[in-house]
C-alpha cells in the first residue's frame, strides 16, 4: 500500500500533467520519474480516481474575456474540445468548454433576433434582458480591444495567434458597424424597459 499524497504532490502532479501531455496523450514514465517517490500507475490512479472527479465538481466561473477568447478558439479550431482544453484551459473537461460554447450561442441567436426585429421586443423578459445587458458588455469588451489593438499598431509577427485571429475578424468594415449597430438597438431596446 502507497502512502498518502500529500497536497504539495498533488499540485505539482496536477502541473506535470499540463507540462507533459502531447496529443492527448499523457506521460506518466516522465511524471513519476519526476516526482521520484511515485510510480507511473500510482500517478495515473490518483489522477483518474482523485484529481480528475475534483476537476469535474468545480464550478467554473467565466470571465466574459474567457467567453470571447472561447467564441475566438472555436472560430480558429472548430469544435477541437481536447485541444482546446490542453492548450488553452488545462484546469477544465472538454465537456465544459463544449456547454460553455452552447450556452454562449444560444444566447447569441436570440441577440442577434432581438437586433434584427427590435419592434418586435417592446416588452421583455428577465432572460432576455440578461442576454442585452450580457451582449453589450461583450461588444464593450471587443470595442477596448479593437481600440488596443489600433493604437499599438502591432506588427502581424508580435501577436499571438489568437490575437491575430481576432484581429483579422474584427478589422472588417462591416464587423465593426454591425457591432455598434447592434450596441445602438441593444441601448435602444434597455432604454424602453426604464421607461
Amino acid at each position: 500500500m502507497s502512502k498518502p499524497w500529500s497536497e504539495l504532490e498533488k499540485q505539482q502532479l496536477n502541473e506535470l500533467i499540463i507540462q507533459n501531455t502531447t496529443n492527448n496523450r499523457i506521460n506518466w514514465h516522465k511524471i513519476a520519474s519526476i516526482l521520484n517517490n511515485r510510480s507511473p500507475v500510482q500517478c495515473k490512479l490518483q489522477y483518474r480516481n482523485v484529481l480528475n472527479k475534483q476537476r469535474e465538481k468545480v464550478n467554473v466561473e467565466w470571465t466574459e474575456y474567457q467567453e470571447v477568447q472561447l467564441t475566438v478558439l472555436t472560430m480558429m479550431y472548430g469544435t477541437k474540445w481536447n485541444f482546446i482544453q490542453q492548450n488553452y484551459y488545462p484546469l477544465m473537461k472538454p465537456e465544459q468548454l463544449q456547454l460553455k460554447h452552447h450556452q454562449i450561442n444560444s444566447m447569441y441567436v436570440q441577440y442577434e433576433e432581438m437586433c434584427k426585429n427590435p419592434d418586435k421586443y417592446t416588452v421583455l423578459n428577465n432572460k432576455q434582458i440578461k442576454i442585452l445587458e450580457y451582449s453589450l458588455r461583450r461588444i464593450d469588451l471587443i470595442k477596448k480591444k479593437l481600440e488596443f489593438l489600433a493604437e499599438n499598431k502591432p506588427g502581424i509577427t508580435t501577436l499571438d495567434p489568437l490575437e491575430l485571429q481576432f484581429y483579422k475578424m474584427a478589422i472588417t468594415e462591416e464587423y465593426v458597424v454591425q457591432l455598434l449597430e447592434n450596441e445602438k438597438t441593444i441601448n435602444k431596446l434597455l432604454q424602453q424597459l426604464k421607461q
